[in-house]
């Protein structure tokens, strides 16, 4: 009778251990990951009737731009639920883009990269942000990667603000929005020079 609480023991143990290594495997965490975008599918914001919050989307691009990745992206863009926005490529005069944006009023920039996606909430999830934290002057976002139209994976869910994190891993990027203001303006003008 001992050695069979013993191998039952020892099979409890063995099988805890795969439930262990099951549930921390990447296909478990890819499992999850579907599971949570299932059930946010149909993300919705309540925007504000009256909103003051106008974006210039500015769209960048290394070595060649590809219009078909642009046209995608523009077709995202027209897809957003918030629609207080307006795109610019930048196009090698930073500063001139940055100049017109200023002058035209706009109250946020967001960069993306080409080839990026955004979901139809990502504006109005900013937008929100910014009435709940008027203060804030910082906006990124998580990302994942995108295989096929309906086929995502590869989440990255980033930290909170976390400065000395900033000096050895940049999360800001795909998505990352700026609240415009004099200081912001010349210290993108400043990054432009140099490059």
């Amino acid at each position: 009778m001992s050695d069979f609480k013993e191998n039952s023991k020892s099979i409890k143990h063995i099988l805890k251990g795969l439930l262990v290594d099951f549930s921390s495997s990447y296909f478990f965490g890819q499992l999850k990951y579907f599971l949570w975008l299932y059930q946010n599918r149909g993300k919705r914001h309540n925007i504000p009737k009256i909103n003051t919050q106008k974006f210039a989307v500015v769209y960048f691009y290394q070595d060649k731009f590809k219009k078909s990745e642009y046209k995608q992206f523009k077709g995202l863009l027209k897809k957003q639920i918030y629609s207080n926005y307006d795109i610019f490529v930048e196009n090698g005069n930073f500063n001139e883009m940055l100049d017109r944006i200023s002058q035209e009023g706009y109250t946020h920039i967001c960069f993306v990269e080409q080839g990026d996606s955004i979901a139809n909430h990502a504006l109005s999830s900013i937008v929100c942000e910014v009435e709940a934290n008027p203060d804030t002057d910082i906006i990124y976002t998580d990302e994942d990667i995108r295989i096929l139209p309906r086929i995502r994976y590869n989440p990255y869910f980033k930290p909170q603000y976390a400065p000395f994190l900033l000096l050895s891993h940049n999360y800001m990027n795909a998505l990352l929005t700026l609240k415009l203001d004099n200081s912001i303006l010349s210290g993108l003008k400043n990054i432009e020079k140099l490059n």
